[in-house]
């Protein structure tokens, strides 16, 4: 796997580059993965404290026009159970002073998108599905 600075993500369909493709910087040594099986958000964030996780989830209006500050995903509540259309990547989790709790979000929309290419995805909303299904399926 190459690293962001020596082969950074561009927003276009092209052929890779074979020799940016060399410079290997980490190397994935096993995966599991789950799908349309809802998993706790305490079991999510144990796995996220160990590295970034892959999830898929349903990417609604609102989280596509994102700007800032913690989503709740409100447009996500009439989806249907583990629906998703979109795959990113859980890489921390936080909470804000007033006891809010977030997980930290990387898209592949680029740092335009968002705040700086991320998202603040509420967590521990008590949603067995999580925020936009985040719970349902992941790598």
């Amino acid at each position: 796997m190459a690293s962001e600075r020596n082969y950074p993500y561009k927003a276009k369909d092209r052929a890779c580059n074979s020799t940016l493709e060399q410079k290997k910087f980490a190397t994935i040594d096993s995966y599991s993965y789950w799908y349309h099986t809802p998993i706790s958000e305490s079991f999510l964030r144990c796995l996220v404290f160990k590295q970034p996780i892959s999830v898929s989830l349903y990417a609604s209006p609102h989280f596509k026009s994102y700007k800032g500050g913690i989503f709740n995903g409100n447009d996500c509540s009439s989806i249907g159970s583990c629906e998703h259309n979109h795959a990113v990547l859980i890489v921390g989790y936080g909470s804000t002073s007033d006891d809010q709790d977030y997980w930290i979000v990387k898209n592949s929309w680029g740092p335009s998108w968002g705040q700086g290419g991320y998202i603040f995805i509420k967590r521990n909303t008590g949603a067995a599905h999580g925020v936009c299904n985040i719970n349902c399926s992941g790598a």
